[in-house]
């Protein structure tokens, strides 16, 4: 799995869980495109967290959820 994919991933799930919302994790991939165009690539969760839409103990239960789930099919169906 590409870091793309975790990313993206990695916000689905926030949303998904209530702990961001959809314009939030937006703003937050239009930041990561910005600075990976300047070298500067963070973690779509750090940049969450330093935008204070996100805390630690919810950055912690987004990756259980991404790392306690069976892989999704290619297709981005759930099974």
């Amino acid at each position: 799995m590409t870091c793309n994919q975790h990313c993206l991933r990695f916000g689905e799930l926030a949303v998904k869980m209530g702990f961001i919302t959809q314009g939030q994790l937006n703003a937050a991939l239009v930041k990561q495109e910005e600075e990976n165009r300047l070298n500067r690539h963070r973690v779509i969760g750090l940049i969450l967290h330093d935008e204070g839409w996100l805390s630690t103990a919810q950055i912690e239960e987004v990756l259980k959820g991404i790392f306690l789930q069976p892989e999704r099919p290619a297709d981005g169906s759930f099974a």
